[in-house]
């Protein structure tokens, strides 16, 4: 997963993160401890827990010590909490990559200028073969694949919802509680979300869109784009390093077929890392999902 950066990206680093050799290292040092004294994790294999494991969280919150101790404990507990989203067993596997080989979901070849992967998401599903389930597994796959390349890292992504092909039928394919669940934890995962643009987004699918921004940090609802039209997006993003349908000078099976691989790999990786991390629930508390929030939310959501 590691690789050796580009000047760019380790001027970046530093400029944006604050990060240095010697602050990466002692900072991995204390999360390191904190971890194996955490009250309600366990770590079965203490010899995993690499600078890799913690980069992500690392630099997603700037080494802000108590903001990347709550993205680790939110992230576990998501995991562990949605094991059927984050198993990447047998035909769990195979269906992810099932519904990513149809182009379901891209990622770009290369960066842009400021170092940015673009992923572009078309909601085309075929019903009768895919379910929600299927497409929380494979966005949990493709994140955690993206938040474990350290440019990814450093650079950020752009997420664009192309939904020009969402119908009535996919739309309500999704359950509001699973959505909302889902949603809420990108507030704490490890990846720089930098932009969001939905573009073409039916009436019918605001519903979800609205309970997405109210489970959104300030922060991401800032970055959140509305386009009335795909065509808009060049103003936006550099499209060259998309597949052609936006532009780009890549095929859509070029691009699904360079990705592919790291997502194999990460799936192999995570089946490994979970099996090794244990949850005491009953020492939770409040830091997990709350359906007293959910309730909240949408009760927000009608009135408004």
């Amino acid at each position: 997963m590691s690789k050796v950066l580009s000047d760019f990206f380790i001027k970046k680093a530093k400029n944006e993160l604050r990060e240095d050799e010697s602050r990466k290292l002692q900072s991995f040092e204390i999360v390191k401890e904190w971890i194996l004294k955490h009250p309600f994790i366990t770590v079965l294999d203490p010899e995993m827990l690499t600078l890799e494991i913690f980069l992500p969280f690392l630099r997603v919150k700037k080494f802000s010590m108590d903001k990347v101790y709550e993205s680790i404990e939110k992230t576990l507990l998501f995991i562990k909490r949605h094991e059927n989203w984050s198993n990447f067993h047998g035909e769990n596997l195979q269906r992810a990559l099932d519904l990513y080989d149809t182009g379901y979901i891209i990622v770009s070849k290369e960066h842009d200028s400021e170092g940015r992967r673009i992923i572009v998401c078309n909601h085309e599903m075929d019903l009768t073969k895919f379910n929600a389930d299927d497409v929380f597994r494979l966005v949990v796959l493709l994140f955690s694949t993206l938040y474990n390349d350290e440019e990814a890292q450093i650079g950020g992504v752009i997420y664009i919802s192309d939904a020009r092909a969402a119908n009535i039928n996919y739309v309500t394919s999704f359950s509001l509680k699973s959505f909302f669940q889902f949603v809420t934890q990108l507030k704490s995962s490890p990846i720089r979300l930098k932009n969001i643009i939905a573009a073409g987004m039916p009436t019918f699918a605001n519903q979800l869109m609205n309970i997405a921004k109210l489970a959104f940090s300030e922060k991401i609802k800032n970055r959140l784009m509305f386009m009335d039209s795909i065509s808009d997006l060049p103003n936006e993003v550099d499209v060259s390093i998309l597949s052609e349908e936006y532009g780009g000078k890549f095929t859509t099976a070029e691009l699904i077929e360079n990705f592919k691989p790291k997502l194999i790999a990460n799936a192999n990786f995570m089946n490994e890392f979970i099996k090794k991390i244990e949850i005491d629930f009953s020492k939770v508390g409040d830091k997990d999902f709350d359906e007293t929030e959910m309730l909240g939310t949408f009760r927000k959501l009608e009135i408004d």
